[in-house]
């Protein structure tokens, strides 16, 4: 019983990633973005330092993002609505030169 679920979300998510050309730009955005929360350096430990409730923000974002692309019949459609959360924030500190 929970096999077939785990083999219709599978189903499902790579039916979606099969799709989409934006699903291969979402999957590249999120491992970025994941490496970045797991090994901050320069800029972003700067920002991590300045902008610490933003910074927790974001690594749950990404987190959450992760577990809806895992947890989801549609994961990356969650997934990429979620990750606009994190990616435009961070994109508008960089923008500003923070």
């Amino acid at each position: 019983m929970i096999g077939a679920i785990i083999a219709r979300k599978l189903a499902m998510n790579v039916h979606l990633i099969r799709v989409s050309a934006w699903s291969k730009v979402l999957l590249t955005a999120l491992a970025v973005m994941a490496v970045l929360v797991l090994r901050p350096s320069g800029r972003l430990r700067l920002w991590e330092q300045c902008y610490p409730y933003l910074m927790h923000g974001c690594y749950a974002n990404v987190i959450g993002a992760l577990a809806a692309l895992a947890l989801n019949d549609s994961g990356i459609v969650a997934a990429a609505a979620m990750i606009v959360y994190s990616s435009v924030p961070l994109l508008l500190l960089k923008l500003e030169g923070a």
